[in-house]
């Protein structure tokens, strides 16, 4: 408890050179209107969602009087405090509940005024003979001394006086404001009043709880912005925890300083500082890491970050920004320069941990030859956008082209699960649809309706079988694919298209392949050019003929299994320029022309007629029986290929082996 003053019970009394003992001469209550309850809010990052556990509101159990106490009820002492302020829900109910008693405190107290010359601040007295504290129960009549106040008049000789108020004057002992004008009125007391001696005190009951006044914009230091360097364990370029929170050392740290802590917090490792918040332009809202959104960019160890203290508390730091100086220079957006020649680049660019590559995002604004870039030393990969250059040195550089460029030393696909358009029209600019194709849709219809026209005719004038509905479908799903998508690939070039490689080319399809050309449809071999179909093969050509010309070399026409037909509408020349025609058949050749048929056979020679017989010749004899042997080709084996199963197995991507 708190102890009793040597002063005792002390008396409300007049005062004057003939009393025997020391008397309070004046006595005031002071009310001062006061909040009825406390409320605070204290962050915690760790329980976001949490707003109950962050919060506390404490009560007033103090009686400000009848009058007062509906007022007071109306006022709040609300406080944002700085984040995680206490140690847990208990502690922030301790901490409201000091909050609250440092209210009730200043809600009342009593000054008084005499010549005690006992009374010491902390200690107790008990007030007697005051007409209205005597009213009040005795454990009400007991106070506590809380400020004090003693002027007294020495007996040295006034000479001697002046100089020592002089003295005190110069070492400013005696204080200015009111406290100063107390001081002075109080000496005006005793040195016109019958004592020598005068005090002024404040004090309150003793059953009030003193509680010290704490207002964190005076009590708490304001430290301001700092830099620091993140630091971590040997060999880690990049530490952090679950929350992308780093360590750092305040460069000014000595270790010396810090060897009682076995060098914590001047070590340059990461046992410097507790867990630091880093902040983000974005960071979201989502729950968890995986389905949230934001940015990271962690600060790696030996990186100088700028920190700044939460609500100003120096046990709250958070990481506010990172910042370049002499040893870690800006990052050079371009392999050729740095700053300030490359200072129309903007962007990003990161750096393999342990290693030299690196991958970058990067903005060029240079007047007239404005570009951007995605790009990854690995494979020397890259997406390069606008007005492309070679590594920018300058402010003006080599033009190498403008558009667009992926480009990789590895491979580079390109996915569309829903179709895929690569064309060189510019469809209408931003204003058109993604997959605007007008142009290629007026031509593949064009060129179906063409092709349907040409089957009909093979069908009519050759017995062909009529072209399947492929063609067809595959028209509908290029018109459609905008709407409903599916996966096709769309090439179009409305100045040309060219295919090349150095090695082989292959087109393939599980069901057809059309080739179709509006004009004329060329087909170019540098050695040998082969058309082999496992079912059949047609030519029509609707006007203009056929031909079929060997510049060099053996013509070959061959029905290995069936008759061959040739069939013209008028004359049918057979033409050996410089050598012979040789007719040739195992069982025998016939030749009608009109009605009359001449029949060689091994029989012999028969001729039919309906006419007349005529032969010219310079002689004719006739000779014994001799035969001219034949001879042919052999036979060739067959393959017999399923139709069937190749589609079959073209559908499911296996392969398809020919029967022995």
């Amino acid at each position: 408890g708190r102890p009793v003053s040597p002063a005792g019970t002390v008396r409300y009394h007049r005062d004057s050179p003939t009393e025997q003992r020391d008397a309070v001469t004046a006595w005031s209550a002071v009310r001062t209107l006061r909040p009825a309850s406390v409320g605070s809010h204290s962050w915690d990052y760790k329980l976001p969602t949490s707003g109950a556990l962050q919060s506390s509101w404490v009560e007033s159990g103090a009686d400000q009087g009848w009058y007062v106490k509906g007022m007071a009820a109306s006022l709040d002492d609300y406080q944002v405090e700085t984040p995680h302020a206490a140690d847990g829900e208990n502690d922030k109910r301790s901490l409201g509940q000091a909050r609250m008693k440092r209210h009730d405190y200043e809600a009342k107290c009593f000054h008084g005024e005499g010549s005690v010359r006992d009374l010491c601040v902390g200690e107790n007295f008990t007030l007697a003979g005051h007409p209205e504290i005597d009213t009040h129960p005795l454990d009400q009549r007991h106070f506590t001394v809380t400020a004090l106040t003693v002027a007294a008049l020495n007996n040295l000789p006034k000479a001697l006086a002046a100089r020592v108020e002089r003295l005190f004057a110069r070492n400013r002992w005696l204080r200015d404001g009111a406290d100063g004008w107390l001081q002075r009125e109080m000496g005006e007391q005793i040195s016109t009043g019958p004592v020598r001696m005068h005090i002024h005190f404040t004090a309150v009951r003793r059953d009030t709880h003193i509680v010290p006044a704490y207002d964190p914009r005076v009590d708490l230091p304001q430290p301001k912005l700092q830099s620091a360097i993140v630091v971590g364990p040997q060999g880690e370029e990049v530490h952090c925890d679950e929350l992308g929170r780093v360590k750092i050392r305040f460069p000014g740290t000595r270790a010396k300083d810090h060897a009682h802590a076995s060098g914590t917090g001047a070590s340059d490792s990461d046992i410097d500082s507790a867990w630091v918040r880093v902040a983000s332009n974005w960071a979201g809202n989502g729950p968890g890491s995986r389905q949230q959104c934001g940015t990271i960019g962690l600060p790696r160890v030996g990186t100088e970050v700028l920190v700044d203290f939460l609500g100003g508390d120096p046990d709250r730091p958070v990481v506010v920004g990172q910042l370049y100086n002499a040893q870690g220079k800006p990052a050079a957006l371009s392999s050729a320069a740095g700053l300030p020649d490359t200072r129309h680049l903007s962007g990003i660019k990161s750096r393999e941990v342990r290693g030299g590559r690196a991958n970058q995002l990067r903005f060029d604004d240079t007047p007239g030859e404005i570009s951007a870039q995605l790009s990854s030393d690995h494979g020397r990969s890259e997406l390069n956008l606008g007005f492309l250059t070679e590594p920018r040195s300058g402010l003006h550089n080599t033009r190498r082209g403008q558009g667009a460029e992926l480009r990789s030393d590895h491979a580079v696909a390109v996915r569309g699960a829903e179709g895929v358009l690569i064309t060189a029209s510019s469809g209408g600019g931003a204003k058109g649809q993604m997959l605007e194709r007008d142009e290629l849709l007026r031509l593949a219809e064009g060129l179906q309706k063409m092709a349907e026209d040409l089957s009909n005719l093979a069908v009519q004038v050759a017995s062909d079988e009529p072209c399947g509905p492929a063609l067809k479908e595959l028209v509908q799903k290029l018109k459609d694919l905008h709407d409903s998508g599916s996966p096709v690939v769309a090439l179009s070039g409305p100045a040309g298209v060219a295919i090349g490689s150095t090695k082989n080319v292959a087109m393939a399809a599980a069901t057809d392949i059309d080739f179709l050309s509006a004009q004329t449809t060329n087909l170019y071999a540098g050695s040998t050019a082969s058309v082999r179909a496992a079912k059949g093969a047609s030519i029509l050509a609707n006007e203009g003929g056929v031909k079929v010309t060997a510049a060099a070399g053996k013509v070959t026409v061959q029905a290995l299994d069936d008759q061959m037909d040739l069939v013209a509408q008028k004359v049918l020349e057979i033409i050996s320029n410089t050598d012979w025609i040789n007719l040739k058949a195992k069982h025998g050749v016939r030749i009608n022309g009109g009605g009359t048929e001449l029949e060689l056979s091994a029989a012999g020679i028969k001729g039919y007629t309906s006419g007349n017989h005529h032969m010219h010749a310079a002689d004719h004899q006739t000779f014994p029986a001799q035969k001219k042997p034949l001879p042919f080709p052999a036979a060739k084996p067959r393959h017999k290929i399923c139709v069937p199963c190749l589609l079959i197995a073209a559908s499911a991507h296996s392969p398809f082996a020919l029967p022995k």
